[in-house]
């Protein structure tokens, strides 16, 4: 993407456009328009077009768990917790194989410092993702009154814009002198 802020919602009017050209195909194939309406939420959440995001959701389908956890995140930064709570829920039963969900549920839960229902979620994850080394450590954290880092989900964690990715920093080439071969 570029860095230039109008050239950014240029190209995501324009994808969304083409999706909105998609949606007359749900008519001959299965769950195709509730698909094109996730991804039409996703690209607006990611361009912080809230409201526009949230009503994509709306018609999108129940089993696009991606979807449901940047509706959920949405509903979050809105302070709308019992909404968060059920988005969420749907998320972890059609995404239940994928960590991030859990994990991502559980943190939301303890910014609202309901950290035993946190215990509960990432325990459930751990319960479903017996494998799963990242929700571990995040149980053995939570256990041990640790806090929950998200890092281990970078960058799909960003994703869903309940944190902002740090700060960059710029890199400097080196200076001076160049020297050539000769």
């Amino acid at each position: 993407m570029t860095p230039n802020k109008k050239e950014q919602q240029a190209k995501a009017e324009k994808a969304i456009k083409m999706l909105e050209a998609a949606l007359p195909l749900g008519k001959w194939q299965f769950m195709v328009e509730s698909e094109i309406y996730g991804q039409i939420g996703m690209i607006k959440h990611l361009f912080k077009d809230y409201d526009g995001a949230l009503a994509a959701f709306q018609k999108s389908s129940q089993r696009n768990y991606f979807a449901k956890a940047m509706q959920a995140s949405i509903y979050f930064q809105k302070k709308d917790f019992a909404a968060m709570q059920r988005s969420f829920e749907d998320a972890v039963k059609h995404g239940n194989k994928e960590s991030l969900m859990w994990a991502a549920y559980a943190w939301c839960l303890l910014q609202n410092k309901k950290d035993e229902e946190a215990l509960k979620v990432i325990s459930r994850g751990v319960e479903q993702n017996p494998s799963d080394e990242k929700l571990k450590k995040a149980l053995t954290a939570l256990q041990n009154d640790k806090r929950l880092k998200m890092s281990p989900w970078e960058p799909m964690w960003w994703q869903l814009g309940l944190e902002a990715p740090p700060m960059q920093q710029p890199q400097f080439v080196g200076g001076g002198r160049r020297r050539g071969f000769r």
